[in-house]
């Protein structure tokens, strides 16, 4: 038996793949109340490699109390594939998508109970389709307890360009493996160890936040507009990031609003007053992302506009104190041309900037990547070399004022006669 669960949307497809060495005339999923209160309807198809019909589910609450159970009708079969689907209604936390900006998480599925068995089976397999841009976190809880060397959890050759399965194999008819978490991270490469009942990340993380807070300005220039349109603004961010603010540095824009879907989070900005020609735009936004320590973190840049058309277009990437970064690399190749570092003595001095300024672009939507080599410095020096410069200001403030006494008092003239001229004679 297989059974899939496809991770990073919204909406979720199961699929059973199983063969059996008795006919069975019904296969169950189960599910927590939590994660079942918010299933939209449950369809299912069954095919038994000669024809696919609708499969009737029953659903109905477990004794336990804290799960329920989808029972899925067959007509005694012994092989065959099930594919059940169904939405996410509602706001669920944690469960699919991401319910908050302040989850520090990218998405989690909670209490996700692999299908129990009332026939033995030949041998199951279950597959956790992930998405290959993402590393991930697995925790399982097997119930009951058993060997668990007849359970192995490891990673598989991907089977596509975008999808990593994550195989949990197991040689026992009454076992249930329940998911208890399933935690991604947007653009990190990962490695696994095979037959972990527990698959840890590898990788050191830390919150940018713990370095202090990026600054991204957007400013955009000789904007032109149809007559008396208000406009819209459409920024695409990734799902990683939480705690996000928005500066508005023009004060023209009347609303915003925050939403996420399945791969990327939008931040819609729309104007207060209509725009004219050659009129200049900027907004500010700041957020915290988990990044990886000393490797590669991806920025998209990705404005939509709307009734609008931008000429010049510049970003303002101001990386948190503590982050250097050593090498910068665009999807497309000649965009990367046109950035320059900047180290602002005063609002920025400690961060490393970048800016980057397109001309000529006459753009509606504008769509970039950008690779971002970094190393995290525990320590940074700026603060320290303020305190030096301080002390020593004040140092020689101190000296001078001492010398202008003396000198006002005729000590220091005495003192250079006894010294030399009497030294002569």
């Amino acid at each position: 038996m297989k059974y899939f669960i496809l991770t990073g949307q919204p909406h979720v497809e199961l699929i059973a793949d199983f063969e059996m060495k008795e006919p069975i005339s019904s296969f169950s999923f189960f599910f927590s109340n939590e994660f079942s209160s918010h299933l939209g309807p449950f369809s299912c198809i069954f095919d038994n490699d000669k024809e696919k019909s609708i499969a009737y589910v029953l659903e109905q609450l477990l004794e336990e109390g804290n799960k329920k159970e989808f029972e899925v009708l067959l007509h005694d079969s012994d092989k065959g594939k099930i594919v059940c689907n169904f939405d996410i209604v509602g706001e669920l936390h944690g469960i699919g998508v991401k319910s908050s900006i302040n989850d520090p998480d990218l998405m989690q599925f909670r209490g996700i109970i692999m299908p129990q068995l009332y026939n033995q089976a030949k041998e199951v397999n279950t597959y956790i389709y992930l998405l290959k841009r993402d590393i991930v976190d697995i925790r399982c809880v097997v119930s009951p307890k058993i060997d668990l060397t007849q359970v192995h959890f490891h990673l598989i050759s991907p089977s596509s360009k975008t999808e990593i399965p994550f195989q949990i194999q197991y040689f026992t008819n009454t076992t249930t493996i329940e998911v208890e978490q399933i935690i991604e991270h947007d653009y990190i490469k990962f490695t696994s160890n095979p037959h972990l009942v527990s698959l840890r990340k590898e990788i050191d993380f830390i919150n940018i936040s713990n370095l202090g807070t990026s600054l991204n300005e957007f400013n955009l220039n000789e904007v032109q507009a149809s007559h008396n349109t208000v406009y819209d603004f459409f920024l695409h961010l990734p799902l990683s990031i939480s705690s996000f603010h928005f500066y508005d540095s023009s004060g023209n824009i009347s609303t915003s609003s925050y939403f996420c879907s399945s791969y990327t989070c939008t931040y819609n900005l729309i104007g207060r007053y209509p725009l004219l020609g050659n009129w200049k735009e900027s907004f500010s936004i700041s957020y915290e992302q988990l990044i990886p320590f000393n490797s590669t973190f991806i920025f998209p840049i990705s404005l939509a506009l709307e009734s609008i058309s931008v000429r010049n277009y510049e970003v303002h990437i101001h990386f948190p104190n503590g982050m250097k970064i050593k090498n910068v690399k665009c999807d497309v190749y000649n965009l990367c041309d046109h950035f320059k570092f900047t180290v602002p003595f005063l609002k920025y001095w400690t961060f490393d900037n970048i800016i980057f300024h397109y001309k000529n672009l006459d753009i509606t939507s504008f769509h970039q990547m950008i690779w971002f080599e970094y190393a995290l410095i525990k320590e940074s020096h700026g603060y320290w070399i303020v305190a030096c410069f301080f002390l020593i200001s004040i140092f020689l403030l101190i000296f001078f004022i001492i010398l202008i006494k003396l000198l006002e008092r005729n000590e220091w003239r005495d003192w250079i006669y006894d010294k030399l001229i009497n030294r002569k004679k």
